[in-house]
């Protein structure tokens, strides 16, 4: 990207107030959807009597937020500005004094701010974009107030049934949600009490155990380079490095270079026919 922009993946309100307070002549919002948000936005530049176009899509609105955008719509009317549909718009676009600002996919509504969104950043113009938005400018049909005022009136209780509604499923699908990771937590305790209590080794309070079969060089049923216990805590080490060993016959401490599912040395001081349990200091 141009040293003469920039991505943020982050809320960029704020870029859009510092671009919006630097305009000059004129102010271009593109978006398909947007509620009081772009009021708090415009009301400034359109009570100064600054030039404000807004171009959406009002033929395929949010039903669930359908309520608020049309009563936005209306108070931004009131205030001056002229609002145009185009019918498939999905751009989120920032334009002032005719150059393009910003590019994204932060919807200019309250929920917009919040989401996890990213945006380009721009510092000068880019003129064949510029040449398509004014063409789907052109190409877009005016919104009337009193068109609006008999939509809402028309579809305001359907709209509040809608939303209900969608409440009482966002509601069931979380709790949902709550009871199948609930059911998958347990299952995934389950599977890992039954491979620790089955293991050759085990993990408590970050040290690593470990019952010695077949003179102590194998592990069958596990990989002494990850470690997991019944809390799901994973401790990886390194391939063929060393590490210290307790012996808990012989009370005997030393180092063993440790395989994937091999002790692949071990001190020779140590008798390894009369430990069969050590542990391992995991560090």
């Amino acid at each position: 990207m141009s040293s003469n922009s920039e991505v943020a993946a982050q809320n960029i309100y704020a870029d859009w107030k510092k671009a919006i307070r630097k305009a000059s002549a004129s102010i271009r919002v593109v978006t398909p959807y947007f509620d009081r948000t772009l009021i708090d936005l415009l009301k400034t530049p359109l009570v100064n009597g600054m030039s404000v176009q807004i171009l959406t899509d009002a033929d395929s609105p949010n039903w669930l937020e359908a309520f608020a955008q049309l009563k936005a719509m209306i108070r931004l009317i009131e205030l001056g500005a002229e609002i145009r549909s185009f019918e498939g718009l999905h751009a989120k676009v920032l334009l002032t004094d005719s150059d393009i600002r910003t590019v994204g996919s932060q919807n200019f509504t309250r929920r917009g701010k919040l989401n996890a969104e990213v945006s380009a950043l721009f510092h000068n113009n880019n003129y064949d974009a510029k040449l398509r938005i004014q063409d789907w400018w052109d190409s877009g049909r005016e919104v009337f107030k009193d068109d609006l005022m008999r939509l809402l009136d028309i579809l305001e209780p359907k709209i509040q049934h809608l939303k209900l509604l969608a409440e009482e499923l966002q509601e069931e699908y979380e709790e949902i949600q709550v009871r199948l990771e609930s059911e998958r937590e347990c299952q995934r305790l389950a599977a890992i009490r039954n491979r620790v209590v089955s293991s050759a080794i085990f993990l408590e309070n970050d040290v690593a155990y470990v019952e010695a079969k077949n003179s102590g060089l194998y592990v069958y049923d596990s990989q002494l380079t990850l470690w997991k216990d019944v809390q799901s805590r994973e401790r990886k080490i390194k391939r063929l490095f060393f590490y210290p060993v307790y012996f808990f016959n012989s009370k005997r401490l030393a180092y063993c270079r440790v395989g994937k599912t091999r002790i692949t040395y071990l001190s020779d001081s140590v008798n390894w026919e009369a430990s069969k349990y050590f542990l391992m200091m995991v560090i």
